[in-house]
């Protein structure tokens, strides 16, 4: 980012003419990368609301939580049903980790058993 054009947005980037024209804009008007949008956008959500970028900020936490309790979960779930969770994130059971299929093939080892115990018994 430019420095001249940098201190231009931060400057202008409250003053509404100048955002709406940033903001509203087809970016190849306005000549600014991804990054320098973003900023616009941020300085005039700040300015307009700041409350909203407060609880908008509180709610993308809440939401990151969520989703490392959800997987703290599943892995004590996991553990506690005896299951090892493999590199490529399959849970197998402890003692099949590295040599089977993934859990939820069940169908297709019980035809397999069957196949093999009927080879058996002829």
């Amino acid at each position: 980012m430019q420095v001249g054009k940098l201190d231009f947005l931060a400057r202008h980037a409250t003053d509404p003419v100048v955002a709406a024209a940033i903001l509203n804009a087809p970016a190849f008007l306005s000549g600014l990368r991804d990054n320098e949008f973003t900023f616009v956008r941020q300085k005039v959500e700040q300015h307009i609301s700041p409350e909203v970028v407060e609880a908008k900020e509180a709610t993308l936490k809440a939401m990151k939580d969520a989703e490392q309790g959800w997987r703290r979960a599943i892995e004590k779930i996991g553990e506690r049903a005896g299951l090892e969770k493999r590199p490529d994130g399959a849970w197998l059971p402890s003692s099949e980790c590295g040599t089977r299929r993934p859990m939820g093939s069940f169908r297709s080892r019980r035809k397999n058993t069957r196949i093999k115990a009927a080879a058996y018994a002829s």
